[in-house]
């Protein structure tokens, strides 16, 4: 529902898996970092997700067109969980039925008059 991006171009004389590991303790307060080949990853058990939300953080590390140079994309995406499509439907339904309530109101007032 929700979601952006960001890439970094760097130079760096590191090697992939040791860029991995800077990303992984960059990227580690928000949840776990998982690398998969081709320098794919993704982060698992954000702690970015609560209740009414579910949040997705994926990226890629790929080498870039000169020496030394690496291409860093980070996507991510919020969505309302489960739970908060419930509360919408049942926020709507409720403040509906507080509208017809109201609409009763000059009902009764009327049979008072």
């Amino acid at each position: 529902m929700f979601g952006g991006d960001g890439t970094i171009r760097f130079r760096s004389a590191k090697r992939g898996s040791e860029l991995e590991d800077i990303i992984e303790q960059a990227l580690g307060r928000l949840g776990r970092v998982e690398f998969h080949k081709g320098g794919a990853f993704e982060l698992v058990g954000a702690r970015l997700r609560s209740g009414m939300s579910v949040t997705e953080v994926t990226g890629h590390l790929p080498r870039g067109r000169k020496d030394d140079e690496w291409v860093l994309d980070v996507n991510y995406t919020v969505r309302p969980s489960p739970a908060c499509w419930v509360a919408v439907a049942l926020g709507v339904v409720f403040l509906f039925l507080l509208g017809v309530l109201f609409l009763l109101i000059p009902f009764t007032t009327k049979g008072e008059v």
